[in-house]
């Protein structure tokens, strides 16, 4: 499992993927978690499988970040598990809870 952003320059700071992708990257998973927040909306959110792995783009509401004070990873972590539960094609269920467990470590 990896974990990426394509974030503004302003949400630079609040929006930490290496937290989570330290937490996660040991789960043997074939899912890419890409984390979005734009101040555009051109981008949904949607999961795309390509070459037996799974893309999962979450889109994170940008002026909630910009303006939140620290950190968005709990935003971040809440936005991960309400997704998981689209991945239908996956045993989703055991998705779930394994990324739950390795946070929780």
């Amino acid at each position: 499992m990896k974990v990426q952003r394509m974030i503004h320059k302003d949400v630079i700071g609040k929006v930490n993927t290496y937290t989570l992708d330290d937490k996660l990257i040991h789960l043997d998973i074939p899912l890419v978690i890409t984390f979005l927040a734009l101040p555009d909306n051109y981008t949904a959110d949607g999961i795309e499988q390509e070459d037996g792995e799974t893309y999962l783009t979450i889109r994170l509401p940008y002026e909630q970040i910009k303006n939140c004070a620290g950190s968005a990873l709990p935003l971040m972590t809440f936005a991960l598990l309400s997704q998981i539960r689209h991945l239908k094609h996956m045993d989703w269920y055991n998705v779930y809870w394994q990324v739950k467990n390795a946070l929780r470590a």
